[in-house]
């Protein structure tokens, strides 16, 4: 075989241009459907239904810390922000409830160690949460400026 016999690939038959042309398309078409979002062909006649999804959880606050009400200190004050949660504020596990009071309008929100969240909206009066619910002894809070908490003793 000759060295200097070189095959010109410019020179190919004109079906093989037309080939894999087709199998570009096909591949383009295939990558469509498997990427493009499936919508039903025929509109859904059913009624909404409500959306069950969870609300959206936000971040812990940067400065974030345990608000310790377990011992002898009855009253914290605990800075709140809309867009995060602040540290753990941590009561004894038994007969004893807090008070929570915003000096600022605006919701507060509540989230357990459980992850259950009660939404206490704003100018509302705030029972308090704790009774009739186990929620344990643990809560992080979500508002506006600042809250006193109070631990008090539940007979």
């Amino acid at each position: 075989m000759a060295t200097d016999e070189k095959k010109d690939m410019s020179k190919a038959p004109s079906w093989t241009w037309w080939v894999s042309g087709a199998i570009a398309v096909l591949m383009a078409i295939i990558i469509t459907i498997a990427v493009w979002p499936s919508a039903p062909l025929v509109p859904d006649d059913k009624p909404n239904k409500k959306s069950t999804a969870a609300p959206a959880d936000y971040p812990l606050c940067a400065e974030q810390k345990i608000y310790d009400l377990r011992g002898k200190t009855t009253q914290i004050t605990v800075q709140l922000h809309q867009n995060c949660w602040s540290g753990w504020i941590m009561l004894p596990e038994t007969n004893y409830s807090a008070v929570v009071d915003t000096l600022s309008p605006g919701d507060l929100e509540y989230k357990f160690w459980n992850g259950e969240r009660i939404l206490i909206p704003d100018k509302s009066v705030a029972a308090d949460i704790s009774q009739g619910r186990n929620y344990g002894s643990a809560y992080r809070l979500r508002g506006y400026g600042e809250a006193i908490i109070t631990k008090k003793e539940v007979i």
